[in-house]
């Protein structure tokens, strides 16, 4: 299931950094944990667990400004109010329970530099449904995929020869995550991805729990791209994220509609 929730800024203008999405994930954790402890334990600790991955099972997009300014250390945001989408692959039914859930929150993300302060002030369910194995789809957060190499991680371009090959296994690992078993019909399926327009993919490298001694930095990229595969790993991915990295606010994805 998919959501967009609407966040009233206390004031205006208001400053957050340009690496919020640690902050944002452990807003969102935040507000599972006060409103069903079990269940963001169970996020946050568990996950779905297959043999060798640990996933958790959702992502988030960008922070979506109306009116804003780039300054030096993050942005100047202008608009009283911003939004942003959530996916959660969770069981159809509990769809109230995601509304209600965030519905009148607060809330406060930022580092040292800069605080954002905000209230929910809408939180609306997006319908879509996957009736085509073959779908167009927009980035709205960096897309990760990486791969072990002597030298450590390896964060892949869309244009670079695993990448494909990656993507899929990630999708096909977080199914298996879930306890569902991959069906024989499967072998067969010709998974594609195909980089959709003219332009290169764009690399953004943003900075996890920074100003810190467990400051990482992780690459993502942005681009659309065209995908086939069966309707239920469509889905999977549209909900939870495509690639890695995704309850830390990366593979977040949207249907490109013509």
């Amino acid at each position: 299931m998919r959501f967009k929730i609407t966040l009233s800024l206390a004031k205006v203008p208001s400053y957050l950094s340009y690496n919020y999405q640690y902050e944002l994930s452990g807003w969102i954790y935040k507000v599972l944990k006060n409103a069903d402890e079990e269940y963001s334990d169970f996020l946050h600790n568990q996950g779905y667990i297959n043999e060798t991955k640990i996933f958790k099972l959702f992502s988030f997009s960008h922070l979506h400004f109306q009116k804003f300014q780039k300054q030096e250390q993050g942005f100047r945001i202008e608009s009283r109010e911003i939004s942003f989408q959530i996916g959660f692959y969770m069981e159809k039914g509990t769809e109230t329970f995601i509304l209600g859930l965030f519905r009148d929150q607060i809330g406060s993300i930022g580092n040292k530099t800069f605080q954002m302060d905000f209230k929910v002030s809408n939180v609306e369910m997006i319908n879509f449904e996957i009736t085509d194995t073959k779908i167009n789809l927009k980035t709205l957060s960096p897309l990760v995929i990486a791969k072990k190499t002597e030298r450590g991680k390896e964060y892949l371009s869309p244009e670079h020869e695993d990448y494909e090959g990656l993507f899929m296994q990630n999708l096909l690992e977080k199914y298996k995550s879930t306890g569902k078993s991959i069906p024989l019909s499967w072998q067969n399926f010709p998974f594609k991805l195909t980089i959709l327009g003219e332009k290169l993919p764009v690399s953004k490298l943003i900075t996890i729990k920074a100003e810190s001694e467990a400051e990482t930095k992780v690459r993502g990229f942005l681009f659309d791209f065209e995908l086939i595969a069966p309707i239920e790993i469509i889905e999977l991915g549209i909900m939870a994220g495509f690639g890695t990295e995704n309850a830390m606010g990366f593979g977040c994805c949207n249907l490109i509609f013509d």
